[in-house]
This record gives C-alpha cells, sequence and structure tokens, in this order.
C-alpha cells in the first residue's frame, strides 16, 4: 500500500488544454508580378519575396491543344503543380489553359521566374507571393472549375484548416475580369487573373471565389494554403516529478528543465479526443539510432518515453508506443 501512495504522489498529471495555449500566424499579401501576353516557349520575369513563412504561387494561361507548361522555376527551384483547366468549349479552336504552381519558402530576395512551355503559341503569367504560410503540407485544398460561358465564374472548396486564405488563377476568353464579392483581384495579365480572398477563412469549411468577365468561356483553378502555426512550449519541470503525464490538447513544443544527473526520468503522453497530436523535441534530447519516436495518432493513446539525464544531454532508455 505504501509503494502504490508513493507511485500516486509523485505522478505528476499535467494537462495541457485547447487552443489556448496556440497563436496563429496570420497570412499576409506579399507582393506580385507579371509577364505580359506574348508568343514564346518561354518566359522569364523577376520576381520579389520577402518577410517570414513565405510561400509564392504562380498562375496563368497558355494557348494550344497540345501545350502544356513543362516546369516552373524560382531562382532555379522547380515549383509544384497545383492543377490546370482546359477550356474544352474551344471557344475559336484555342483550347486555352489555366495553370497554379506552388513553392514552400521561395528564397528571399529579387530572383526570375522561369516558365517553359511544351511548344511556341500565346501565353501570359503572374506570381503572387505571401508571408505567414505553413511551410509544409500545402496547398490545404483545392479544385478546378469550368468550363462555362456564363458571365461569371464561382469556384468552391472546403478548407481544412482554421485561418486557411484562398487563392485563384482564372481566365476568360473576353478578358478584362474584375474580382466578386469576396474577392480581391491581385494580378492581370491579357485573359488571366489571380485573384484571392484578402482575408483569413473562419472557420474551417466551404468558402468560394468568384470572377466576372463578358459572356465569354470561363476556367479556373483555385487552392487554399494554411497559415504556420506557433505554440507556447510546454515545460516540463523535473522538479515536479520524475515522473510526469501529458495530455496533447494540440500540437506541442517541450522544454526540459531542472534535470539532475543521473536522474532516470519517464513522461506519459496522452493523446486527446481530436489525436493526431505532435511533438516538438528539445535538442538535447538524444535518441536510440538518433530517430525521435512517432507517437501515435488515435484518440486517447498512450506512449511512453524514458530518460537519463547525463548532465547535459536526456538519453533515451526505453519507448512504448501505442499503450492503452
Amino acid at each position: 500500500m505504501k509503494k502504490i501512495t508513493f507511485l500516486f504522489i509523485n505522478l505528476l498529471f499535467v494537462v495541457l488544454m485547447g487552443t489556448s495555449q496556440k497563436a496563429l500566424g496570420a497570412i499576409a499579401f506579399d507582393a506580385s508580378s507579371t509577364f505580359g501576353e506574348s508568343q514564346t516557349s518561354s518566359a522569364t520575369f523577376s520576381h520579389t519575396c520577402s518577410g517570414a513563412n513565405r510561400i509564392l504561387f504562380v498562375g496563368g494561361w497558355v494557348r494550344g491543344v497540345s501545350n502544356f507548361v513543362t516546369s516552373i522555376t524560382y531562382n532555379g527551384i522547380p515549383m509544384t503543380q497545383i492543377g490546370n483547366q482546359i477550356d474544352v468549349l474551344n471557344n475559336g479552336g484555342y483550347h486555352d489553359k489555366v495553370f497554379l504552381f506552388y513553392l514552400i519558402n521561395p528564397t528571399s530576395g529579387t530572383n526570375n521566374i522561369i516558365v517553359t512551355y511544351t511548344s511556341t503559341n500565346w501565353q501570359c503569367v503572374s506570381a503572387v507571393s505571401y508571408t505567414g504560410a505553413k511551410q509544409s503540407l500545402q496547398p490545404d485544398n483545392f479544385a478546378n472549375n469550368g468550363p462555362t460561358s456564363t458571365n461569371s465564374l464561382t469556384t468552391t472548396l472546403s478548407t481544412v484548416a482554421d485561418n486557411c486564405w484562398t487563392i485563384l488563377a482564372g481566365l476568360s476568353d473576353n478578358g478584362n475580369t474584375s474580382a466578386g464579392a469576396g474577392t480581391t483581384l491581385r494580378k492581370t495579365a491579357s485573359n488571366a487573373a489571380i485573384f484571392d480572398s484578402n482575408g483569413p477563412i473562419t472557420p474551417n469549411g466551404s468558402t468560394s471565389l468568384i470572377f466576372s468577365a463578358a459572356s465569354e468561356n470561363k476556367v479556373a483553378v483555385m487552392a487554399s494554403f494554411a497559415p504556420a502555426v506557433s505554440y507556447t512550449p510546454a515545460t516540463v519541470d523535473w522538479n515536479n516529478s520524475n515522473v510526469q503525464e501529458i495530455t496533447l490538447a494540440a500540437d506541442r513544443s517541450f522544454t526540459f528543465v531542472n534535470g539532475k544527473s543521473g536522474g532516470v526520468y519517464t513522461l506519459l503522453i496522452t493523446q486527446d479526443a481530436t489525436a493526431g497530436r505532435t511533438v516538438t523535441w528539445p535538442a538535447n534530447v538524444k535518441w536510440t539510432g538518433s530517430t525521435a519516436p512517432t507517437l501515435s495518432s488515435s484518440p486517447d493513446a498512450v506512449d511512453i518515453i524514458k530518460f537519463v539525464y547525463n548532465g547535459t544531454n536526456y538519453l533515451e532508455t526505453g519507448r512504448s508506443l501505442g499503450v492503452k
């Protein structure tokens, strides 16, 4: 009975609750640039990115049944295609296409964007950059739309993360596009334009961007992109107990303090009902095989990690994952 009482006294339950512990990063418009309409197989123009947690989008249009974007680079770094949409209504036999690409953490400063096409034909392209964007797992969601010959085109998607912004590359055969409700025009070049939400979508869910032009064929590619999220560090004070439990109600960044040389410590990490929470570990935690554990992702799962402190580093001595 005394042993059981001792364990309960020395087991400290630290519950990190809710979103009050986290601060959402704010996405903000950075800069825009364009390469005007021309008949070419490659377009090169400069764009300047600045600020922290950057993301860059490049969108535009190209003409021709078999003419597509083969690559887009910024400062020599390849960009990734989100989507493209072809005007299959075939106005005048052009088969114009709209496209949208992105790059996370583009090089800061002024650098060249190079867009290469399959063959020479009419095209134009624009770039828009933002700050405050999450630096992984982008885009948050995307959708293609069209073609339609109505005066306006409404494109809708459902954001996954809270406080996303949305962006849309739109094409109208008539040109002269304008932004609809809840939509901001960022850059236009000939028949193509880039629009965004000019603010966060909260709560997450269904949202739309709208652009209008005269009654000609229209196509669009829309994407949502999530904000960077920073969390208040969770401090594990080993003076409180050498065995501690932390229930994750959000992603956490751990700091260990007051370890004693030769001390043996155990950390129980419990997922909340939402689950899938992740952890950033202190730099002075050293892992078996130099690899941190991948925490269990199911609701209420418990992971147990053990350490010994050598006066400088916390050395892993064991892990038991997925305990319930």
